[in-house]
């Protein structure tokens, strides 16, 4: 009996030390795949570290791009009135537009003068296309100054909407410091131009040709009058007026922030 017992006991204590050993070994196993899974996850980190260096670097390149732009620009555009003789009739108080597309046109084209005589023919000769192409003499949208561009001059503008005003700014002096320019579709009135016939022109279309950072102004091209060569308007002013035509006159301020970038 004695026999059996001492037996059992000794297989009991084989069990058990056979049990430790094997646990013992296990977590050592177990060991090494925790440090590489905390590797792992410090790889990880670092990676994610480099990315948000990487992006630091690249949101300071942009900054520093916005502060290395000049002071002041303003691009050689050539400057005619929807007017030239100063015949405000119906069809020269309509021709906005036209006129600075003519505008847009001789800056891309690099042309030295442009004539009363020639401006004037250029106007005429572009309604006259309008008529035939839209059906009548209208105030345009943006869509479709950019039409008339292409099919009246073969050139291709594109559009921009804008709904920051601080980066909508900034967009329009980065532009134009490299020597691209904008057709700005206006709410006449809410340039406050002091030669324009009280109360101003509801809707209106103006070259935007530089900027003078240290005044916080626009400098514009502005067809409307014959004073308008190099017009400047304040930063806000510019902003305030931009609305692209909503289809009728009256409603212009609920027009969207959208206007025409010609670019060099």
């Amino acid at each position: 009996m004695k026999k059996l017992f001492y037996i059992l006991l000794i297989f009991v204590i084989f069990i058990l030390f056979f049990y430790l050993v094997q646990n013992k070994e296990n977590k050592t196993e177990q060991g090494p795949q925790k440090l590489e899974l905390e590797s792992s996850y410090n790889s990880d980190s670092n990676e994610n570290n480099k990315d948000s260096e990487n992006s630091t670097e690249i949101n300071q390149e942009k900054e520093q791009k916005i502060i290395n732009l000049p002071e002041e620009h303003n691009n050689p555009v050539l400057f005619t009135s929807q007017a030239p003789y100063a015949n405000w009739d119906k069809l020269h108080d309509e021709a906005c537009e036209e006129a600075s597309i003519i505008m847009a046109y001789y800056y891309l084209e690099k042309k030295l003068s442009l004539s009363k005589k020639e401006a004037e023919d250029e106007i005429q000769n572009m309604i006259k296309f309008q008529e035939d192409y839209f059906g009548s003499h209208k105030d345009l949208t943006v869509s479709e100054i950019i039409d008339l561009s292409k099919e009246f001059y073969q050139q291709e503008f594109s559009s921009k909407t804008l709904t920051d005003k601080k980066k909508g700014l900034i967009y329009l002096k980065e532009n134009l410091a490299q020597e691209n320019i904008f057709i700005i579709p206006a709410a006449g009135r809410e340039l406050k131009n002091p030669y324009f016939k009280s109360p101003g022109p509801l809707y209106h279309a103006l070259v935007l040709t530089g900027y003078d950072e240290k005044a916080q102004e626009f400098i514009t091209n502005d067809p409307g009058t014959r004073h308008g060569e190099n017009h400047r308007y304040s930063y806000d002013i510019i902003w305030n007026s931009i609305h692209d035509f909503p289809g009728k006159k009256e409603d212009i301020l609920k027009g969207e922030k959208r206007l025409i970038l010609v670019e060099k």
